[in-house]
């Protein structure tokens, strides 16, 4: 039995056309991605190539392209996966000088592992961190303490190394 395919959508990124093949398939849509492998392997000529073609079988065509209009439709509402999973709104609202500061005393208590003065400013940023009146959200609270974590026993160290050269 000869089954005919019909070109849905084609896509330069394999990313792409596999979230929709897989809308497809969660419909129970059967479809095939030609030249994916060629695409995939030498992205350079996908455009020589048409691309990565979305196929499906001619009579599953009207169903699928729905499939797809409808998902197209509700990403442009703004829907998101986020707003799906029940997201914080977090990431809307832009961050503080407090939380942009805790957030690089982390940086540079990581850095300081490898050259230890910049622990001294990684203590120096966690003390203006304590300091500010500002509020700090969840996320940067938490990557204070890290950084308080990392800076205040090797700052101790050092105390205890330079107590121990003095005797």
């Amino acid at each position: 039995m000869r089954k005919d395919f019909v070109t849905l959508r084609t896509f330069d990124n394999p990313v792409a056309a596999h979230m929709a093949r897989n809308r497809l398939a969660d419909a129970g849509v059967r479809a095939f991605l030609a030249n994916e492998g060629f695409v995939s392997t030498a992205w350079h000529l996908s455009n020589a190539a048409g691309g990565i073609r979305l196929q499906v079988g001619a009579e599953d065509a009207p169903r699928a392209a729905a499939l797809l209009e409808d998902r197209a439709q509700t990403e442009a509402a703004g829907w998101s996966p986020e707003s799906a999973w029940g997201g914080t709104g977090e990431e809307d609202t832009p961050t503080t000088y407090r939380e942009r500061l805790a957030d690089r005393a982390l940086q540079i208590a990581l850095i300081g592992i490898l050259f230890f003065p910049l622990q001294l400013y990684a203590a120096w940023l966690l003390l203006k961190v304590i300091r500010s009146p500002e509020e700090l959200r969840l996320r940067h609270r938490l990557n204070a303490v890290a950084a308080g974590a990392i800076a205040v026993p090797f700052l101790g160290l050092v105390v205890f190394w330079l107590g121990s050269l003095m005797v």
